[in-house]
């Protein structure tokens, strides 16, 4: 049996935890703090009792025979040394001096933050009790028995004292720690009770989870009793229903529960949410809009139909003025481009911020744009009439499951005291338009609908960082845009608004248009103008008005670049005199006009054309060479001598050659037919 030792010398408590590093220190610290001694029995010199040392000590002496005890394989050895009670014991064997303690002044105080108030004003109060200790020690007290005076002071255990200066169960004591930083390392470490929960089997814990976390919501309690009856059926383990909801509590995050039980628009709601601001804008320079229905006023639109009726809206981002408005009986791409018209008529502005819906995102107005998710995108779709007018377009998503619905200022201005609510509760209204019998017409609703914005805009003490609480949307726009470079549109800009695209492909022959918007009974309208025939063949994109098919077409090419006019060609009947005389008179006149530019690029006639040329030659520098060798011709009637050209046969001779031949072809064909 290993048995404890109880009384060291001062060689053998030299170096240890919290003692001296020489004997005659340890001896001198002995007689400063009145440790028990005793003589030694066989050889000079004092031994000192344990129960005297202090706490970092007597844990020194006695590690060894924590590891003696385990090699040993005693558990249950319990060794009592008056105020300290353990199961272990010295060996007698000097320990090792222990190495330095350092810490994180930062750290140790990042971590008192992470406990709760009462524990950091225990820390606190310990602090300034050990404070007083060592007022005493420097009024020249020991420190026992300072722990034994500040102790009798507030009526606690000496004990206490002793164990938060020198530290106790392998805890480092205040001691090892700057005095400033005693109130965090003297903070409570105990969790409070650490007793294992009650067991529960996977199978019934898996159940409860994927029953409780669903949208349908089930109470916990329903959730639990579902989940007790599965685990009785199998004779598997479940625990309390406190303890379930403890373990809930612990296992399963908030987050977790708020995204399945009420959905992903909840779940983003705990999360930050960003602002930005606005007045990085200048009046005019990017815009919001949207369409909105009122679906509480019935209206009258004098063709016996009566609806609820839709207004788009486009509204300043920096300061929520409502810039123009268009109203329909629904929303379409007209209202929308009709709206835009409006818009340009104030400022043509930079950025644009829109929805990703079928009447914002159409072929007509964002055409060829990235980011477009309606309709399907083919390299033949005209661009938008947006790009062409350098808008740069933002989409954002109206869908629930992704992000907030309400991402765009201008839906903000629709709500609770915004338009809606005021055009609804208008005093002109009279008691109308609740019901399709009281239904408002349509001249009425847009009176009060332009009232209610010039109201909107001209409402005074918005408090928005822009207008400061004193401003209007007004009054701020206003300011704003008298002070900024805004671009402005043009006429011919804004015309385009009023007319609708359309990519066709010019006839190879003459470059003659047709409109697939005009197709009907009798085929397609065609166009033409003189300019089309530079570009047939090719593919062009043409503007026009959806309302008058008649009138005359604006035509660009791929690189947007405008052509021309071209005008309606009207088919006429096979027996119309009157239309083919007049399509003669078109032609004929389009013929003069060619014929005359064609003589005013040719000014020159050809007689002066052909003196001017002929001055460039010289036939008189002109050397002509010698011939060398001439190749021969058997059948020629002259011939080369000595550099000359004579003739090779004399008159007579020549004479005689022909007779001959003559006679030849009497011979071959016969007399009498050769004279025939």
């Amino acid at each position: 049996m290993i048995e404890k030792q109880e009384w060291y010398s001062a060689k053998e408590l030299a170096g240890i935890g919290g003692m001296p590093s020489t004997v005659q220190g340890v001896i001198k610290r002995a007689k400063k703090n009145d440790w028990v001694v005793r003589s030694k029995e066989r050889v000079k010199g004092n031994e000192y009792h344990i129960d005297s040392l202090p706490i970092e000590s007597q844990l020194d002496l006695l590690k060894p025979y924590h590891d003696a005890v385990a090699r040993a394989g005693y558990d249950n050895l319990e060794i009592k040394t008056g105020a300290l009670e353990t199961k272990t014991a010295s060996l007698g064997t000097k320990a090792e001096k222990p190495s330095a303690f350092t810490y994180d002044s930062q750290i140790l105080w990042d971590n008192a933050t992470g406990h709760s108030q009462k524990k950091r004003d225990e820390g606190l109060r310990r602090a300034r009790l050990l404070g007083e200790v060592m007022s005493c020690k420097h009024g020249g007290e020991s420190v026992l028995q300072a722990f034994k005076t500040v102790a009798a002071r507030h009526e606690m255990s000496p004990s206490n004292l002793k164990n938060w200066y020198y530290g106790v169960n392998n805890a480092q004591g205040a001691r090892h720690y700057e005095q400033n930083d005693w109130a965090a390392a003297l903070i409570p470490m105990h969790h409070g009770s650490t007793s294992k929960p009650d067991a529960c089997h996977a199978r019934v814990w898996g159940f409860y989870c994927s029953h409780y976390l669903q949208r349908s919501r089930p109470s916990f309690k329903s959730a639990y009793r579902r989940a007790e009856a599965i685990a009785k059926e199998n004779g598997w383990a479940i625990m309390g229903e406190s303890a379930m909801r403890r373990k809930l509590q612990r296992e399963v995050s908030l987050h977790t529960i708020v995204l399945m039980r009420e959905g992903p628009v909840e779940a983003n709601r705990l999360f930050v949410k960003q602002k930005r601001d606005k007045s990085c804008f200048a009046a005019g320079q990017a815009v919001t809009g949207d369409g909105m229905k009122f679906d509480k006023i019935w209206v009258d639109w004098g063709d016996e139909i009566i609806n609820t009726t839709t207004i788009w809206v486009w509204a300043d981002i920096r300061t929520n003025y409502m810039m123009s408005y268009r109203i329909a009986k629904t929303e379409n791409t007209d209202l929308f481009r009709l709206a835009t018209y409006d818009l340009l008529g104030l400022s043509l502005p930079e950025y644009m911020q829109i929805d990703n819906t079928r009447v914002a995102a159409n072929k007509a107005m964002t055409g060829q744009l990235n980011h477009r998710y309606r309709f399907k995108k083919k390299e033949t779709d005209p661009i938008g009439m947006l790009q062409l007018l350098g808008i740069d377009v933002h989409f954002t998503n109206p869908d629930h499951t992704v992000s907030n619905p309400g991402v765009k200022p201008i839906e903000r201005s629709f709500g609770i005291g915004g338009l809606h609510s005021e055009v609804v509760t208008s005093p002109l209204l009279k008691g109308q338009g609740f019901s399709k019998k009281t239904a408002v017409s349509i001249d009425l609703l847009r009176e009060i609908v332009a009232g209610e914005v010039n109201r909107f805009n001209e409402r005074t003490k918005r408090n928005t960082p822009v207008c400061g609480g004193v401003m209007s949307f007004k009054q701020a726009f206003d300011e704003s845009f008298s002070q900024s470079t805004v671009r402005k549109a043009t006429q011919s800009q804004r015309e385009i608004l009023l007319l609708m695209p359309e990519m066709v492909h010019a006839s190879r022959t003459n470059g003659e248009i047709s409109l697939k918007a005009s197709k009907g009974p009798n085929g397609k309208n065609r166009y033409w103008s003189m300019e089309l025939a530079e570009h047939k063949g090719q593919d062009l994109q043409v503007f026009y008005d959806p309302e008058n098919l008649g009138d005359d077409i604006v035509v660009y090419n791929k690189n947007q670049m405008r052509i021309c006019k071209a005008q309606l060609i009207v088919d006429a009947g096979f027996n119309d005199t009157g239309s083919a005389r007049e399509h003669a008179k078109f032609t004929q006149r389009n013929k003069k006009a060619v014929k005359k530019i064609a003589e005013n690029t040719i000014r020159m006639d050809e007689l002066e054309r052909a003196a001017l040329y002929e001055s460039t030659l010289n036939n008189d520098d002109i050397e002509v060479p010698e011939v060398a060798v001439v190749a021969g011709n058997f059948k020629q009637t002259k011939k080369v001598v000595k550099g000359e050209i004579i003739d090779s046969e004399t008159p007579e001779d020549m004479s005689l050659n022909f007779q001959n031949v003559i006679g030849t072809m009497r011979e071959n064909w016969g007399k009498d037919e050769f004279d025939e």
